[in-house]
C-alpha cells in the first residue's frame, strides 16, 4: 500500500471513529438512563450496571482517539459510579441520580463537536527509510586500506574521500568515518545522520567519546583497529537494516480501537495481526512470535493482567515485550499490570504518534536482546539451541505443508592442527572466514547456525538434497580457495559435510544422526568432500 492509499485508510478509520463515539454514546446514555430510573436493585440490575460500566469504559478509552476528550472524561466518571452500583447490594446515596446526570452530560459532551484527533500521525513517524552498502569515509591517504578493510569482512562498501564528502549517499546501512589523527567533530557532524556510525580515531579518550555521544555518534574504535569488535558492530547495524519489519500482536475486545492501533502501526511499516478475543492470543503468539504485544487491560473473560501471566507461564516468552492499553489511571492497578509481566503501560485516550514510537523502541530492543541471546558472539550465527529450535519450527511446518527441507552439518577439517599452529587467534578468523562464506553463498532464507566448536549447520529450506548437495558443495570449494594469514604465513584450510532430508528423517533427532552420519562418512572418506544420506539419485 502506497502513503496516498495509507493517509486514504486512516481518514476513513478517522471517520468511521467518529461516526462511531455518536453511536456509542447513545448506546451508553439510553442504557443508563434506564439504569437511573430503576425503583428495584437485585442481580439483574448489578448485571445491567456492569454491562453499561464495561460500555463506558470502552468510550473513555475511544472518545479522545477520536476528537472528543469532553466524551472520554464524562464516560470516565460514569464508568466509575456504574462500577461500584455493579459492586453494591443496593445503592448507595444518591448513585443513581448521579447515573442520569451523567448520561445527560454525555449527550451534551457530545454536542460540543470535536476539539482535535489524536488519531493522526506526522510523516517523521511514517515507514523509516534504509539504505544499503555500508559508507566508509576517511582521508584518501587512508580510504583504500579500511574500505578493503570492510569488505573483506563480507559488506558491500561505498568509499567516499573525506574530501568529497558532499557526495554521500542520503541514508546508508552503517557509516564508519576515520577521523584520523585528530577528531574535529566540526568536520565529522554533516556526514552523521546518514545511517548508525561508527568513529575510529588515532586516539580515544573520555573527550572524544563525550564528544561523538552528543554528535550521536554510535560507536567509538580506536586504532588499532579490533577486527573482530567491527565485524560484529556492522552485523548488528547492517543486519537490522535488512530484517523484517517489526510485528505486533494487537488484544483488545474493542474492535474499532485495535483497528486504530492497526493502522497507526502499519503505517509506520510494521506488520501488525489483530484479535478481539483474548482467548486466542497465546495460540497466535505460538503461530506467529510477534516482536511484540499490545493488549488492553480490561477485556471480557480474560483481563489483560490474566492473559499476561498466562503468557508469562512459558520460558520461551519471558523477554516478549507486553504492553498494556487502557483507561485505567489508577497508579496501584497500573502497578499490578506491570509486575504480572508488562513491560510498560499507555494511558488511553492514545497519542498515536507517542504509540509509535514506543512501540518501535520497544520491538527494537527486544530484537536485540533475543538476537544477543540467540546468536554466536564469534560468528554472529545462531547459537547451537536457538538452530535446533529452528530446525524443529521448520519440521512442523514441512509436516503441515508437505514442503521439504535439507540439514546439513558442516565441520572444519584438521581444525586442531590450525589452533595448534598458527593459535586460536588465528583459528577464530577462520571460524568467523566460514561463517561469512555461508552467509554470502547461501540464499538469505537459509538459516545457519553454529553448532558446537568448528562445527556449523545449515537448514536449506524446501530444497532436495540433490539441490542442497550443489548448494554446500559450491561454499566447499570457495571457502578452500580462501587464503588465511598470521606472521606473513599463509594457509588455507577445507571442511567435510553432511546432509540429510526430511523427507527421509521427519525427527528432529533422526534428521541430525543421518547428517551426522554422512558428516563421519565425509571424513572418513578424506576430508574435503560433502556426501549426502540415501545418495544424489
Amino acid at each position: 500500500m502506497d502513503e496516498d492509499a495509507r493517509r486514504a485508510a486512516i481518514q476513513r478509520l478517522a471517520d468511521a471513529g467518529a461516526a462511531g463515539i455518536g453511536e456509542r454514546v447513545a448506546a451508553l446514555g439510553a442504557v443508563a438512563t434506564t439504569l437511573s430510573q430503576r425503583t428495584d436493585w437485585g442481580p439483574g440490575a448489578r448485571a445491567d450496571a456492569d454491562s453499561a460500566a464495561a460500555l463506558a469504559h470502552k468510550l473513555a478509552g475511544s472518545g479522545g482517539t477520536f476528537g472528543f476528550p469532553h466524551v472520554s472524561r464524562v464516560a470516565a466518571s460514569l464508568e466509575a459510579v456504574l462500577s461500584g452500583l455493579a459492586q453494591a447490594e443496593s445503592p448507595i446515596g444518591d448513585a443513581l441520580a448521579q447515573v442520569g446526570r451523567l448520561a445527560a452530560a454525555l449527550q451534551s459532551a457530545l454536542a460540543r463537536g470535536p476539539s482535535g484527533s489524536r488519531f493522526a500521525l506526522s510523516d517523521s513517524e511514517a515507514a523509516p527509510t534504509q539504505g544499503h552498502g555500508v559508507c566508509v569515509v576517511a582521508p584518501s591517504d587512508r580510504l583504500d586500506p579500511l574500505a578493503e578493510l570492510v569488505a573483506g569482512l563480507g559488506f558491500a562498501v561505498v568509499p567516499v574521500a573525506m574530501e568529497q564528502s558532499a557526495v554521500l549517499p542520503a541514508q546508508a546501512a552503517a557509516v564508519v568515518v576515520d577521523a584520523a589523527k585528530r577528531v574535529d567533530m566540526v568536520r565529522i557532524d554533516p556526514l552523521l545522520g546518514r545511517g548508525p556510525t561508527i568513529l575510529i580515531a588515532d586516539r580515544v579518550d573520555l573527550d572524544v567519546r563525550l564528544a561523538a555521544t552528543r554528535s550521536g555518534i554510535d560507536v567509538v574504535m580506536p586504532r588499532p583497529i579490533d577486527t573482530a569488535e567491527l565485524a560484529d558492530w556492522l552485523n548488528s547495524f547492517v543486519g537490522s537494516s535488512s530484517e523484517a519489519p517489526y510485528s505486533v500482536l494487537i488484544v483488545d475486545d474493542d474492535e474499532l480501537m485495535a483497528r486504530a492501533y492497526a493502522t497507526a502501526l502499519e503505517r509506520a511499516g510494521m506488520l501488525v495481526s489483530v484479535t478481539t478475543n483474548p482467548a486466542l492470543a497465546p495460540g497466535m503468539i505460538g503461530a506467529q512470535f510477534p516482536d511484540l504485544v499490545l493488549m488492553d487491560v480490561q477485556m471480557p473473560g480474560i483481563s489483560g493482567i490474566e492473559l499476561a501471566q498466562v503468557i508469562r507461564q512459558s520460558r520461551r516468552y519471558l523477554s516478549l515485550p507486553i504492553v498494556f492499553l487502557s483507561a485505567e489511571r489508577d497508579a496501584d492497578r497500573q502497578l499490578l499490570a506491570r509486575r504480572s509481566g508488562g513491560d510498560d503501560f499507555i494511558t488511553k485516550p492514545v497519542d498515536f504518534e507517542r504509540l509509535v514510537r514506543l512501540v518501535r523502541l520497544r520491538a527494537e530492543r527486544a530484537r536485540a536482546l533475543r538476537s544477543a541471546m540467540e546468536h554466536d558472539s564469534l560468528t554472529g550465527l545462531l547459537n547451537h539451541g536457538r538452530f535446533k529450535d529452528k530446525l524443529q519450527l521448520e519440521l512442523e511446518r514441512c509436516r503441515r505443508t508437505g514442503s521439504e527441507i535439507s540439514l546439513a552439518l558442516i565441520d572444519l577439517d584438521l581444525f586442531k592442527v590450525v589452533n595448534d599452529t598458527y593459535g586460536h587467534l588465528a583459528g577464530d578468523r577462520v571460524i568467523r572466514g566460514l561463517a561469512r562464506t555461508l552467509r554470502g553463498r547461501l540464499r538469505k532464507i537459509d538459516l545457519v547456525g553454529r553448532y558446537g566448536g568448528e562445527e556449523f549447520g545449515a537448514i536449506l529450506l524446501d530444497t532436495q538434497p540433490a539441490a542442497a548437495f550443489s548448494a554446500i558443495d559450491q561454499v566447499r570449494r570457495a571457502f578452500g580457495q580462501q587464503l588465511f594469514e598470521d606472521n606473513g604465513r599463509p594457509f588455507r584450510v577445507t571442511f567435510s559435510a553432511g546432509i540429510a532430508s526430511s523427507r527421509r528423517h521427519g525427527e528432529i533427532n533422526e534428521l541430525i544422526a543421518a547428517a551426522d552420519a554422512m558428516l563421519y562418512e565425509a571424513k572418513r572418506a578424506g576430508r574435503d568432500a560433502v556426501f549426502v544420506d540415501g545418495g544424489l539419485a
